[in-house]
Order: structure tokens, then C-alpha cells, then sequence
């Protein structure tokens, strides 16, 4: 389970932390604000390769350097 989850440099989002919840967690804003950034960052960690784009160079966002996915895991 996912306990904690920060990007840096993923599409739009330059850095976002993230707490989530043992239970539902929901994804809700504006459109253009990162919620499939969000999901998008999710199946990369997963699986290692996104569900929108063949060319990972175009996960990192503008004018970053890099982008970084990091997440707490605890196996419960």
C-alpha cells in the first residue's frame, strides 16, 4: 500500500506531495490542475512506463531538469 507519494518535474506538476489514505482516496479539481498527471505517475511507478506516451522524455515537464517519482510502500 501506498503510504505517501511526491513528484517532481512529472508533466505539469513541478513538486506535489501527497498523503493518502489507507481507505478511498479521491482525486477531484479543476481541469488542467494534474489529476491524470497524478494517475499517469501512479502507473509509471507500477509498471514502469506510461499509459499515454511511448517516449518517456515526455513525462518530464517543462523546463525541468528531470523528473522524480518517490513513494513510502509499506507491505501490510
Amino acid at each position: 500500500m501506498i503510504q505517501s507519494f511526491s513528484l517532481t518535474g512529472f508533466r505539469n506538476l513541478a513538486f506535489e506531495s501527497f498523503a493518502l489514505s489507507p481507505g478511498a482516496n479521491f482525486i477531484y479539481g479543476e481541469n488542467g490542475v494534474g489529476k491524470s498527471a497524478f494517475i499517469e505517475s501512479l502507473y509509471y511507478l507500477s509498471y514502469g512506463r506510461s499509459f499515454r506516451t511511448s517516449n518517456p522524455d515526455n513525462i518530464i515537464g517543462f523546463e525541468a531538469p528531470y523528473s522524480l517519482i518517490q513513494a513510502d510502500i509499506s507491505c501490510q
